[in-house]
C-alpha cells in the first residue's frame, strides 16, 4: 500500500510498523481551516492529543496537573496586566481538568 504523507509517498506493508503524529494531525489542513494560527475557539473534542479511552495517554493528567500549577503561578505575578487592544473572553472550566473531557 502507498500512502501520501505531505506529498511524499510511503510504502507500508503489512507488518510494518507506523508511527502517527498527533502534533501533526492536529494540524491537518484537511480537517482544520488555517491550521497554524492559533484559535482558541477550536472545539476541545477536536484535538487528540491524549487519546480517549483505554488508549489515552498516560502523561496527560500530569501535564494537565502541571499546566495548572503553572497558571496559578502566573496568576500571582504581580507585574502581570492584560494585554493592550480588544478584550477577549475566556470560558470557565472549574479545575482546568475539566476542560478537557
Amino acid at each position: 500500500m502507498t500512502i501520501d504523507d505531505n506529498g511524499r509517498p510511503v510504502h507500508v506493508k503489512p507488518g510494518d510498523r507506523v508511527f502517527t503524529s498527533f502534533v501533526g494531525a492536529n494540524r491537518e489542513s484537511e480537517f482544520f481551516i488555517d491550521p497554524d494560527t492559533v484559535n482558541i475557539d477550536r472545539p476541545m473534542e477536536n484535538y487528540i492529543h491524549y487519546g480517549l479511552g483505554p488508549h489515552a495517554c498516560l502523561g496527560g493528567e500530569a501535564s494537565r496537573t502541571a499546566l495548572t500549577a503553572m497558571l496559578r503561578v502566573v496568576g500571582r505575578l504581580d507585574n502581570l496586566r492584560r494585554a493592550p487592544g480588544p478584550q477577549g473572553y475566556y470560558h470557565l472550566c472549574g479545575l482546568l481538568s475539566s476542560c478537557f473531557a
